[in-house]
């Protein structure tokens, strides 16, 4: 049987908060095992919806550093679209560059830690990036960094993401 609402569950699993929209749970603590948590609750995600969904731990901090990251100058200009995508672990070295190598005039990647970054200076929805073979494969989940920073807004800024009582 499954669990009606999937994020009740997640707050056992040791999530301070919850956004649902695709679910992303800040930790305001300090994970000693974010792998471990990652399985944990994607385990759960699974067991609630009934199919597997790609998870990826950040503590509340990570995520605040990751809303003020500037990657491209061009952040915040009309016509600019940046999104940021989260990985379980660090990209090799020698995949980060050709990852980044990828670009165009329209469009351009950096690999920062457990982050990609994709810039993009038309409409996202006009971008032909993710119609290469070698980056349509890599079916990387990302989120627009306008949205993550309201989202650190409304959530970490305030203060909303506060570890269980002892």
């Amino acid at each position: 049987m499954r669990h009606p609402d999937p994020r009740l569950g997640l707050l056992s699993l040791g999530v301070g908060s919850i956004y649902y929209a695709t679910i992303h749970c800040f930790s305001p603590w300090d994970v000693k095992d974010a792998s471990q948590l990652e399985s944990r609750i994607a385990n759960h995600l699974e067991a609630s919806l009934g199919y597997n969904v790609d998870t990826f731990v950040r503590t509340a901090e990570e995520v605040a550093t990751i809303g003020r990251t500037r990657v491209f100058p061009e952040d915040g200009q009309a016509g600019i679209t940046i999104h940021v995508g989260f990985l379980q672990q660090k990209l090799a070295p020698e995949v980060a560059r050709e990852f980044a190598a990828v670009r165009g005039d329209k469009d351009e990647f950096r690999v920062i830690g457990r982050e990609y970054y994709w810039l993009c200076r038309v409409r996202t929805s006009d971008s032909k990036v993710w119609m290469r073979p070698e980056i349509k494969a890599l079916r990387l989940p990302m989120r627009n960094m306008t949205s993550l920073r309201k989202l650190i807004a409304q959530h970490i800024d305030r203060g909303l993401t506060t570890p269980p009582s002892q």
